[in-house]
């Protein structure tokens, strides 16, 4: 007769949720704002100089109209977060400045 020992085992595996941070405030939407098209432009190779923003709020969210002085010209970045939103809801959009 043969027999069988049977091992059975758990793992416990702790989880840990980071919740992220919800925008409330226009002021954090536009550091975010600034950050985020920072980054994109560096990956591109410019060299960022000066920013500057006019933000305001929208019937449902919190806009910033941005403009970076770069190594390499003039960039207009448009930023959207819905009130109450998050990081991965802000939406982000960057364009040259035409030259006159």
């Amino acid at each position: 007769m043969t027999k069988y020992q049977w091992v059975v085992g758990f793992t416990f595996i702790s989880t840990l949720v980071v919740a992220e941070e919800v925008f409330t405030s226009i002021k954090s939407v536009e550091k975010y704002c600034q950050e985020q098209s920072a980054d994109l432009l560096d990956e591109l190779g410019l060299k960022t100089l000066k920013w500057s923003s006019e933000f305001f709020n929208g019937e449902r969210t919190f806009n910033i109209d941005g403009r970076w002085l770069t190594n390499g010209g003039t960039y207009l970045v448009e930023c959207e977060a819905p009130f109450g939103g998050n990081k991965s809801t802000m939406t982000l959009e960057i364009s040259k400045e035409k030259a006159l």
